[in-house]
């Protein structure tokens, strides 16, 4: 995504008031739909994605695409702010006390994944009939395990925003809530690392070139960057929070926005920069509280932007092309974390809801999973583009279903 258009502005873009009226409209419709989702025992944002898959490009044009791209400026705030509260939501005291959980937890989703990943290419590489997919079929060996690390890797990824959103709006609390999202923030954490080392694999068993940079190299470098600028947030955010008490609301916005442009000049992950900041923020500034009071202020209207947004760019003909793969991707995701919950629960005393219904809490997946599609498109011309049409579609349906 072109950084110089995230931060042109709203009217730089020449955005006309009435696609802005337009917008406006569809955040009701999107708020409205959140409301009557609740009434059905559903997450709100269940709602908000409703609306903005409506309203977007793909579905009835309310929203062009470029409308759409331009109003990703409320995206970069959305994605900073909540994963600054997914950070500083983490407590380490309850890593300590369930580290053992977590870890088995994290473990067990890492082997099923990666598992689960080589069984789908494996099949749909024509090992069995019918069921193959066009750019694996007939392919090496290596180019088979190369996707089905990558898809492993894929399917690993959680969404600490989604699962904190969804925190934030029930107001969960208890055992069960802070173990699945202590998990799924070690679980970005990991991706990561993974994501490096299966990029380096796959471009050893394909015999190809890195083309962006450096393959693994440049993502365990993003890695650093990212733990780096976290730290460096975290505590100009705490020094925010103590000096500049009656400003702190308008201070925390501009740094989320002044912290994403720096994470895109230094070739960071936002989003792991900022989950960074937040547990740095908790941990070392001791101002997660005084945070978590500021960012509830803005936490309403940012979901049901982001949401909405995430609704409207949707690919619903990458969905409709792969949606056999996609749906059978979905399904085996959910049965690699049902797995490593059910194990992780038979090898340590964890809480017994974590055991049956951990599983579900894991399922939201976003950002972090389309930074790996995405990624993998860029990187590998060819199969890497249908590898990426193939994980959009799986996306779409875990953004649509895992709330």
């Amino acid at each position: 995504m072109d950084r110089a258009i995230l931060f042109r502005g709203l009217h730089g873009d020449g955005i006309d008031p009435t696609t802005m009226l337009a917008f406006g409209f569809i955040v009701l419709v999107a708020y409205t739909l959140g409301e009557l989702a609740e009434r059905i025992h559903l997450p709100h944002i269940s709602g908000y994605l409703l609306a903005g898959v409506a309203a977007g490009p793909h579905f009835s044009g309310l929203l062009s695409a470029s409308v759409v791209e331009g109003l990703k400026l409320f995206d970069i705030l959305a994605i900073a702010l909540i994963a600054l509260e997914a950070g500083a939501a983490l407590e380490w005291q309850a890593l300590r006390a369930r580290w053992k959980g977590v870890l088995a937890l994290t473990t067990g989703m890492i082997v099923f994944c990666i598992i689960g990943g080589l069984a789908f290419a494996g099949i749909t590489s024509g090992a069995v009939p019918l069921v193959g997919l066009p750019f694996l079929q007939g392919q090496s060996t290596g180019l088979v395990m190369a996707v089905g690390g990558l898809v492993g890797v894929m399917m690993l990824a959680a969404s600490p925003p989604v699962t904190m959103a969804v925190i934030s709006e029930t107001k969960s609390k208890g055992n069960f809530t802070e173990t699945i999202l202590t998990t799924v923030i070690i679980n970005n954490i990991q991706v990561v690392v993974l994501f490096a080392i299966a990029m380096g694999v796959a471009h050893s068993l394909t015999g190809s070139v890195p083309a962006h940079g450096g393959g693994s190299n440049a993502v365990i470098a993003q890695l650093l960057w990212s733990l780096g600028l976290g730290c460096a947030i975290g505590a100009l955010v705490g020094a925010v929070l103590r000096f500049l008490r009656h400003d702190a609301l308008l201070a925390v916005v501009g740094l989320c926005f002044v912290g994403s442009w720096i994470a895109g000049e230094l070739g960071a992950s936002p989003l792991l920069s900022f989950l960074t900041a937040g547990v740095f923020l908790n941990t070392a500034t001791k101002r997660g509280t005084p945070f978590r009071k500021v960012a509830s202020t803005l936490s309403g209207p940012v979901y049901v932007l982001f949401f909405t947004l995430i609704g409207a760019d949707l690919h619903l003909d990458a969905l409709q092309e792969m949606a056999p793969y996609a749906i059978s991707l979905v399904l085996l995701r959910l049965v690699a974390y049902f797995a490593a919950t059910r194990t992780a629960a038979s090898l340590l005393p964890l809480p017994e809801s974590v055991g049956h219904h951990g599983w579900l809490g894991l399922s939201p997946q976003a950002g972090i999973a389309l930074t790996v599609a995405i990624g993998v498109g860029h990187e590998f011309p060819g199969w890497g583009e249908r590898f990426e049409m193939l994980g959009l579609a799986a996306i779409a349906l875990n953004e649509m279903v895992g709330p």
